[in-house]
């Protein structure tokens, strides 16, 4: 799952630059909330569950920078982490 979550985090990335249509990241959103429900007992993955809700808000156009730097950091390391 570490290169899903590599390739999740480019792809919130165009988006947050608004480089891609937000119809691009789709995938990206079921991801998170599909792997969310799946593993709802463990805390990492209601950090996940509120990156698919950022996910969503950033389709409809709300840009937050502290969050975008967060799901950054957070899923940039549990990505590498799993790499590893």
């Amino acid at each position: 799952m570490g290169i899903l979550d590599l390739t999740a985090i480019v792809y919130i990335s165009l988006l947050f630059f608004d480089k891609i249509p937000a119809k691009s990241v789709v995938w990206v959103l079921a991801y998170f909330l599909v792997k969310g429900l799946m593993f709802r007992f463990d805390f990492n993955t209601w950090i996940e569950l509120g990156i698919g809700v950022y996910v969503l808000l950033l389709m409809i156009g709300l840009h937050m920078s502290w969050i975008y730097a967060f799901t950054l950091i957070y899923m940039g390391q549990k990505g590498l982490m799993s790499l590893v």
